[in-house]
């Protein structure tokens, strides 16, 4: 027999082949430009919010690769690859491209979907799967359609919005809805930050109706279409000239609303949230109450609405509630507080320690369950006999008017979904002014097949019908409910 005859030589000569490809694929990608303007390119090296040049690098070295050696298998390879290369988005995207060049739709829906379980914000996986879905299934959500809807319509959230998170980035949105920062408090003055070129770009992005940097899946204003149209908008009195903002109605030096996500201390460690108990300690302390005086506070006379917290919870965070008690209507006399939190710690005597008194907008329950069985999963370290305690002197406070709204919200995955309708009518009860649901999102807290088991708007979970007849229960058309980004999965 001769040696190219012998099966562990042609394996291993297989093996060295596909390793030498995969060099040379591997080699390409890194030498991938970036064509993003250069100060959202280096951001985009670190967030990752949109990787299209690393999907755009692999597709064109498969047509090189295939234009070189005709016998060569694309689809095969990006197959073995894949299994190699799981934790790169970039490449079950590819893959997700070849099944539908290929014409397999349920293929190409697993692998943009394990894609963007990767990677939460990356828009080009968000775009493809919207692509994608459509192609699978005419009935879905029209991608042109929605890029039409938009090209006519306004969101004042970059002009307005300034959001810290805990490593100093600042983004114009929730950071899951617009994921690309504008600048680093840590490194810069808010004011430049504010006036820089990333945050002009993406205000550009809303004034010419692409909202190329937003993502049409995470976005609820955007999914259920609420946006106000442009021609009826203070867009009017925004214009962009030689990349400046230039306010004519209204003082836009600094930003009107503050949301502050910087602390993620908090008392409960949501599974969907993070793997264990986040408090911060004695030196973050200090080096939160540093920021917090250096950064913060000299933009606070600007604000007219503060927010906290999107990261954490108001009360479980020392750094948080010390902010809240220096709050008060005589020294902030135009500033609106809107607080987001679990509830476990909202209670009377919480509420008395603060000066809040008149200043309080809104205040938003994230809950995620409406029996104590299953809160005591989706809200690890809680108890429900106390959350509901705290609800009826919350509900009280809203009736008296110290509270101008109350929600509550509910994240839904397969562990809660079947309890949405109940929690509907639980919210009822307590008197609220809106429930707001919204799918689970991978912040890096699941694996991939992890999520994959949660994630309960894929058509591929075998929960995903029962999940759409929930959908379509009567509470789930009530008024005060706002249904988010579900709206996309049905």
């Amino acid at each position: 027999m001769r040696m190219t005859d012998n099966p562990v030589v042609n394996s291993a000569a297989t093996t060295a082949n596909f390793s030498e490809q995969q060099r040379r694929l591997n080699a390409s990608i890194h030498k991938a430009h970036d064509p993003l303007p250069p100060c959202l390119a280096e951001a985009n090296k670190f967030r990752g919010f949109d990787r299209k040049f690393r999907t755009d690098a692999i597709i064109a070295w498969l047509d090189q690769e295939e234009a070189a050696n005709p016998s060569f298998d694309r689809l095969s390879f990006l197959q073995m690859h894949s299994s190699s290369a799981s934790t790169d988005p970039a490449v079950f995207v590819a893959l997700a491209l070849e099944y539908k060049a290929a014409g397999l739709k349920e293929e190409a829906l697993s692998a943009i979907n394990r894609a963007m379980a990767l990677h939460q914000t990356d828009l080009h996986s968000q775009r493809v799967f919207m692509d994608i879905r459509f192609w699978a299934d005419p009935s879905a959500q029209n991608p042109k359609e929605l890029d039409a809807y938009l090209a006519e319509h306004f969101c004042a959230y970059p002009f307005e919005h300034f959001e810290t998170v805990p490593d100093g980035n600042i983004f114009v949105c929730c950071p899951s809805y617009l994921p690309v920062p504008i600048g680093n408090l840590k490194k810069e003055t808010a004011e430049r930050i504010w006036a820089g070129d990333a945050a002009q770009l993406l205000r550009e992005s809303i004034l010419d109706g692409s909202f190329r940097y937003c993502s049409r899946l995470h976005c609820g204003r955007i999914s259920n279409r609420t946006l106000n149209l442009a021609k009826s908008h203070s867009a009017h009195s925004i214009k962009i000239k030689g990349g400046k903002q230039e306010p004519e109605e209204q003082d836009l030096a600094l930003p009107k609303v503050l949301v502050l996500s910087h602390d993620r201390s908090c008392n409960l460690a949501c599974p969907s949230c993070r793997k264990d108990f986040i408090i911060a300690k004695k030196e973050e302390q200090t080096a939160l109450n540093i920021f917090l005086e250096e950064s913060i506070i000299p933009i606070l006379s600007n604000a007219r609405l503060i927010n906290i917290t999107g990261s954490g919870d108001p009360f479980g965070s020392n750094h948080f509630r010390a902010l809240l008690k220096i709050l008060n209507r005589d020294k902030y006399p135009h500033l609106q507080v809107d607080l987001h939190t679990n509830g476990q710690l909202f209670d009377e005597r919480a509420w008395a320690e603060l000066s809040l008194h008149g200043m309080v907008r809104n205040v938003e329950i994230s809950i995620d369950a409406a029996k104590a069985e299953t809160y005591a999963v989706v809200r690890r370290g809680g108890s429900f006999d106390r959350l509901l305690r705290n609800l009826k002197f919350i509900s009280n406070l809203r009736k008296a008017g110290e509270i101008k709204q109350l929600a509550f919200s509910f994240v839904a995955q397969a562990l809660n979904f079947e309890e949405m309708p109940a929690f509907v009518r639980m919210a009822e009860y307590y008197g609220v002014d809106r429930v707001e649901f919204n799918m689970i999102r991978n912040w890096g807290t699941f694996s991939a097949e992890e999520f994959s088991a949660e994630f309960i708007g894929s058509k591929f979970h075998p929960l995903y019908e029962r999940f759409l007849e929930i959908l379509e229960s009567e509470e789930m058309s009530r008024e005060i409910v706002s249904r988010g980004n579900l709206t996309l999965y049905q």
